[in-house]
């Protein structure tokens, strides 16, 4: 996969989330026909059960979707971090840390 920037991961991860909400949402819908004729006398294909399977390779993709979200930010976060100085952590010099006794 050729390399990409930041934003254009956690854009790609977004759509793959977006992806992974609508087959979970058409799914839950084919299992819901699926088990409709336990409860009525409707009579449908198998196939209507295969298609209820469509739900865990939603939440599968929606897994995934967020694997990529969170590893692009933190990928960014730490890209960030590493190119610039930590501030606020260095004494100006001659300056000492107040030292202050632990009560036992």
């Amino acid at each position: 996969m050729p390399e990409t920037s930041g934003s254009a991961k956690v854009a790609q991860a977004q759509r793959v989330i977006k992806i992974g909400a609508v087959l979970t949402v058409l799914g839950i819908i084919a299992t819901l026909i699926a088990i409709s004729p336990l409860v009525s006398n409707v009579e449908l294909p198998s196939a209507w059960w295969f298609l209820s399977m469509i739900t865990g390779v939603g939440l599968a993709t929606v897994i995934a979707g967020l694997t990529m979200s969170a590893r692009s930010r933190s990928t960014r976060s730490s890209q960030s971090t590493s190119s610039t100085p930590p501030t606020g952590s260095t004494l100006p010099t001659g300056s000492t840390l107040p030292t202050e006794s632990m009560p036992t």
